[in-house]
């Protein structure tokens, strides 16, 4: 028999679903519980942010107009913005963006 399909795949989707409600609702209760505790609780409220924030420490390696590998944070950082620039002159669009509405 095909998986998902007949009796058996009714009972697992029916699983997963409510195993995927659940998982919402205590996220849904948890973030309640912070939003009103915050005055009171603001180590758990701040904790449970930084958890969310999804960072990098690093950028990888990029490699100049000449095709040499550039380390240097700083040589990076102009590299990058060279490039951001040269985009914007390209495309007037994004030189002056429209508000968002």
């Amino acid at each position: 028999m095909e998986r998902g399909a007949g009796h058996l795949g009714g009972v697992q989707e029916h699983c997963q679903s409510m195993h995927r409600s659940n998982e919402e609702g205590y996220k849904v209760h948890l973030e309640l519980n912070l939003a009103r505790d915050v005055k009171d609780n603001k180590q758990g409220f701040f904790k449970y942010i930084s958890s969310k924030q999804k960072t990098r420490k690093n950028v990888g390696l990029l490699l100049n107009e000449v095709g040499g590998q550039v380390m240097a944070d700083t040589e990076k950082a102009k590299l990058l913005n060279a490039f951001l620039a040269s985009v914007l002159m390209l495309r007037p669009a994004l030189r002056n963006p429209r508000p968002w509405r």
